[in-house]
């Protein structure tokens, strides 16, 4: 295997672990305010029938503990974040290099994308899902992979005919802004949409004449 290649794993892989473990202190944190919630309520309300987390939210020994895990949980974010940020930007700048390959008869992937996500449309919510569909195949097309939309009831699934590693690399690589915003009036949608910080005269500076 060539050694970016190799060096592209070894990442996916610790990003991987690095994932699992925030995701097991999180687990922890919840399981301890559990525990916490349950033995406040038996010691304040030792005769009641039924549990009700409202009577004790407001409780000192609550409040005190819950402040102690949360600190302690935000510390774990703040270091799995920093080390989240070193692997992607290394895993990015190894994904502009690598040539992804590929596979006719693999489908995996892509991309979902809820017809609610676009709620803020109004009655074009479904266009501008279908619009971002189309869009995330766009890119997936243009590094040489073909791909399908899979309308379904609430949602639509883009596939991309390759692995799932390379798939994460095309993911992170980078689709020119121009192309996109070029075919996003070509589909007849807004850009700003999809990028809202993109300058309003963007597309006059460039020479794009869809809108």
């Amino acid at each position: 295997m060539d050694k970016n290649w190799q060096r592209f794993h070894d990442l996916r892989l610790a990003l991987n672990t690095l994932r699992e473990w925030i995701c097991q202190v999180n687990k922890r944190r919840n399981s301890r305010l559990a525990r916490l919630n349950l033995e406040l309520y038996k010691r304040f309300y030792p005769k009641a029938k039924e549990f009700n987390y409202a009577k004790i939210k407001d409780k000192k020994e609550w409040v005190d503990f819950r402040n102690i895990c949360n600190k302690a949980v935000g510390k774990a974010v703040d270091k799995y974040l920093a080390k989240e940020k070193v692997l992607k930007k290394e895993m990015k700048g190894l994904a502009e290099i690598l040539t992804v390959k590929p596979i006719k008869d693999r489908r995996n992937l892509f991309d979902t994308i809820f017809i609610s996500s676009y709620s803020s449309q109004g009655l074009s919510d479904h266009k501008y899902a279908e619009v971002s569909a189309k869009l995330a195949l766009d890119k997936i097309n243009y590094f040489g992979i073909q791909g399908e939309i899979v309308e379904e009831k609430d949602r639509f699934s883009v596939y991309a005919y390759t692995s799932d590693v390379e798939i994460e690399i095309i993911k992170l690589k980078y689709f020119p802004t121009e192309k996109f915003v070029q075919n996003c009036w070509k589909y007849g949608c807004q850009p700003r949409v999809f990028l809202p910080f993109l300058p309003h005269d963007y597309e006059k500076e460039r020479g794009i004449t869809y809108y």
